[in-house]
């Protein structure tokens, strides 16, 4: 058996043992909660762009809509103007047509 100094040494050596092992296990939680803390921020500085480009992305939308819209009312326009040229002409072409009858 051990005498009662090997027995201190080997409790001293298992003491320090255990706090060294404490020590690193506290250092990579220390070291985690830094990685968790810079992984957050990623996450944040993500969201925060999401939005942003989200915003952007509504008031491209919005704008297109707008565009076509626009070019829509103007198409119709430019139809009704054809449309009214052509029933002027034909008007015209009508009466020229009965006056030349009489």
């Amino acid at each position: 058996m051990y005498s009662d100094s090997a027995r201190g040494e080997t409790r001293s050596v298992n003491i320090l043992n255990a706090r060294h092992y404490l020590s690193v296990a506290e250092q990579q939680v220390f070291q985690q909660g830094e990685n968790v803390t810079a992984a957050e921020q990623k996450v944040e500085q993500a969201r925060l762009d999401l939005v942003e480009k989200t915003k952007n992305k509504e008031m491209l939308n919005r704008l297109r809509e707008r565009r076509l819209a626009e070019h829509t009312v103007l198409s119709q326009r430019e139809k009704q103007k054809q449309i009214d040229e052509t029933a002027r002409q034909n008007y015209f072409r009508n009466r020229k047509t009965v006056e030349q009858a009489h």
